[in-house]
């Protein structure tokens, strides 16, 4: 985990952003009011477009003022069309409904108890990741894009005093082997080039060491040793075509005590870990002298087998106020792939000593590439009017 000292001495540097409007809202289900993760929100005149997080808010900054077209959409409903007049902040929540064509009775759509969810889910957690295991996938590489921004205020909306970003790949081998390599990194200065929070697709947030302050919270909430120290409660179930996630609540049983709170999101269909929201219990903050840790992880639906790793953030706010997040975005996964035991040698986590040196061809061919991609996903998004099943392709995209 991360020293607050450090990383703030470690994003040192003062910046500032040109945003033009910024466009974020809601997606609920007309009928039951629950919100609705990964729906596509596309403005197509702008070709820009994004999804929704787990609890159904999305956001896409940086548009120029004026009118523009809104797309939304999600299998099993109808697409909803809106223009939009934006302005420098602009909220725009949508109540998609439901198709009843792609949300037929007849379709055989598994129903879970809690016990039935958090045992089975238990059962498929690695302790240490935090991920599905699956026998079947023997090994996987990935490749990462991740930021760490500290801002003036607490707010992401405020002036951003420090930013440090990289590019990397990463190895996993069965049983719970997870390898990474930090291959182009950039700063403010010399002095950041150390890292003030952990840049990888492993977030411990069990147990650190904190503003020189030790924690642990012991087991996670999912593990068969946690039952008897966290509260299950099932909150809500989402129906997307024919997927069925469960979000579960989390807390401690003892208030007092360190632990972790929440909710998780649980596939109905395999017992899957489709992500995460949780955050250090308030006894826990209150030891450590900060306001807010907390954890997100989004995974994805990969060849409808594999719940994977897609896009992770922590965010630290501290006592004074000042605001560190890191973003982690996980793509280009390869499956069972042969991969030499040279990779699975050293530390978790290193750098090419070649990954400080890149030169701004490079960042600018990086930046490139990444706007090409989301252009070409947005537009087939388009022309399949809705997610395809299980949300993989607009994950993927």
């Amino acid at each position: 985990m991360i020293s607050v000292a450090q990383l703030l001495f470690l994003l040192p540097g003062l910046f500032s952003t040109s945003q033009a409007a910024t466009l974020s809202g809601t997606v609920t289900d007309r009928t039951s009011g629950l919100p609705l993760p990964y729906v596509s929100v596309v403005l197509p005149e702008l070709n820009r477009g994004g999804h929704t997080d787990l609890h159904g808010y999305y956001s896409i900054e940086k548009l120029p003022e004026g009118t523009c077209q809104i797309q939304v959409s999600s299998i099993g409903y109808l697409t909803a069309i809106d223009t939009l007049h934006l302005e420098p902040i602009h909220q725009h929540s949508v109540r998609l409904v439901p198709d009843p064509i792609t949300m037929k009775a007849e379709i055989d759509l598994p129903t879970r108890s809690l016990e039935e969810l958090i045992q089975r889910t238990g059962q498929r957690i690695h302790e240490h990741v935090f991920q599905p295991r699956y026998e079947a996938l023997l090994s996987h590489e990935f490749q990462t894009y991740g930021s760490q921004t500290l801002y003036a205020r607490p707010s992401p909306q405020s002036v951003v005093r420090a930013r440090i970003e990289y590019y990397g790949k990463g190895y996993y081998r069965n049983p719970g082997q997870i390898f990474q390599v930090i291959t182009a990194y950039r700063s403010a200065n010399r002095l950041g080039r150390g890292f003030g929070m952990h840049p990888g697709v492993i977030v411990n947030i069990r147990k650190g060491n904190l503003s020189g302050k030790r924690f642990d919270v012991g087991p996670l909430p999912l593990s068969r040793e946690a039952e008897e120290k966290y509260r299950y409660r099932l909150m809500d179930t989402v129906q997307m075509g024919d997927i069925v996630v469960h979000r579960v609540s989390i807390k401690p049983r003892s208030r007092r005590k360190a632990g972790l709170e929440g909710y998780v999101w649980i596939s109905g269909n395999d017992f899957s870990l489709v992500g995460y929201d949780l955050s250090l219990n308030k006894p826990t903050l209150r030891k450590l002298g900060i306001k807010e840790l907390r954890t997100y992880q989004e995974s994805a639906l990969y060849f409808d087998r594999y719940w994977l790793p897609a896009i992770q953030t922590v965010r630290i706010r501290t006592s004074s106020d000042l605001l560190a997040e890191q973003t982690t975005k996980i793509s280009g996964y390869a499956f069972n792939t042969t991969l030499a035991d040279s990779l699975f040698v050293g530390p978790l986590l290193r750098m090419l000593p070649e990954a400080t040196q890149k030169d701004s061809v490079f960042w600018a061919k990086r930046s490139s590439d990444l706007n090409a991609t989301e252009a070409a996903g947005i537009q087939k998004l388009l022309r399949n009017d809705r997610l395809p099943e299980g949300w993989k392709k607009l994950m993927k995209e």
